[in-house]
């Protein structure tokens, strides 16, 4: 990746991942609050490309945590992961997760996330 250009966020990278959330959010009866908290992730997941380095890494090596809207999770790798905004290389979305949604089976043994 040349050196200043900002990271790639992968088409579709967020499209599968996104996509119980997107169910949950945009359920019949959902209202109008919760496709606002639908597009406040999507929002949250854009700004990836800024500043991809901004949030840590999480319990699973190579994988760092976006805290996204309404105590969503977004997990997501940067390839490579050079630490630095400025040289990182492409994001790849991997999983969101809602508030309170069991995590346990991100990253099962044997099995890279």
């Amino acid at each position: 990746m040349p050196r200043g250009a900002p990271p790639y966020l992968r088409p579709g990278s967020a499209r599968r991942p996104c996509g119980c959330a997107r169910g949950r959010l945009t359920q019949p009866g959902s209202g109008p609050a919760a496709r606002r908290k639908l597009a406040a992730i999507r929002a949250d997941i854009r700004r990836l490309q800024q500043e991809p380095c901004l949030w840590p890494a999480g319990d699973h090596p190579g994988v760092r945590e976006l805290p996204a809207a309404g105590g969503y999770r977004v997990f997501y790798k940067i390839e490579p992961d050079t630490g630095r905004d400025d040289t990182a290389g492409d994001v790849r979305v991997l999983r969101v997760y809602g508030p309170g949604q069991d995590r346990s089976g991100f990253a099962r043994p044997n099995q890279p996330p």
